[in-house]
């Protein structure tokens, strides 16, 4: 077993994911990733808004750190994968939050308004992009 495929066996989905590009693994830019394909859990979560506290809370920084190393490359390289993150950003966590609202716990106003202030945009958190910026443009590779 190579170094990259350790690292990817830390994540806690390694055994059920299909995904072909997986930040974990230090050899992604070898891999295809075409339209359709299964996506990374953790990438999809990554995009959407609070996800650095989602992570802290749930499965520790690292696998929030890989991501935050390659998404930027990733959405430059793979087009179809690019679109997947800029959907994923539009749709709610689904990894389990500690210390944040939920939406039950939130007045539906409240919720519509959190939504629709994040809609479309990147987290302040995310490296190398400006808040409210888009995903980089991609190459498309089909």
């Amino acid at each position: 077993m190579n170094s990259s495929n350790t690292k990817m066996c830390a994540c806690p989905k390694f055994k059920e994911c299909s995904a072909p590009i997986c930040p974990l693994d230090t050899e992604w830019r070898l891999r295809v990733y075409r339209k359709g394909e299964p996506v990374c859990f953790y990438l999809l979560e990554y995009v959407k808004p609070d996800a650095r506290a989602r992570f802290r809370g749930s499965i520790g920084v690292s696998i929030y750190k890989a991501i935050e190393r390659s998404i930027d490359a990733m959405s430059r390289r793979y087009a179809p994968l690019c679109r997947a993150l800029e959907r994923a950003k539009r749709t709610r966590s689904r990894m389990e939050t500690l210390g944040l609202p939920q939406k039950s716990q939130m007045a539906s106003a409240e919720w519509t308004q959190l939504a629709s202030s994040r809609h479309g945009t990147l987290r302040s958190s995310s490296p190398g992009l400006k808040p409210g910026s888009k995903l980089p443009e991609a190459v498309d590779q089909r």
